[in-house]
């Protein structure tokens, strides 16, 4: 799983504007996994944490997409408020048949 470097300097994250990510607007994050055999039984969960240094990290769900297809997909995570911190990381955990 990979995730895409977005606008604004937070990696795997875009502004579902198109424009620079700010804090208090809606964001996504977009990540390209490889989907085993139709994709159907394949999840992309969603996190992000505001402190990315402190262990142990805090990680905020964001939400769960399934795919639709199989082989290399772009999957794109719910649209989430994007918080004000200066560091910020986002995390996706892909996983196959609920595993």
């Amino acid at each position: 799983t990979s995730v895409l470097a977005g606008r604004g300097g937070m990696n795997g994250a875009n502004s579902t504007s198109n424009t620079h990510l700010v804090a208090g607007q809606e964001a996504h994050v977009v990540a390209k996994v490889w989907a085993y055999g139709n994709g159907e039984s394949d999840t992309a969960d969603f996190y992000y944490t505001t402190n990315p240094t402190v262990l142990p990290l805090n990680w905020t769900y964001i939400g769960s997409e399934t795919l639709s297809g199989g082989g290399y997909q772009y999957v794109t995570s719910p649209s989430f408020t994007l918080p004000s911190a200066e560091e910020q990381a986002v995390r996706v955990n892909f996983r196959h048949k609920g595993s």
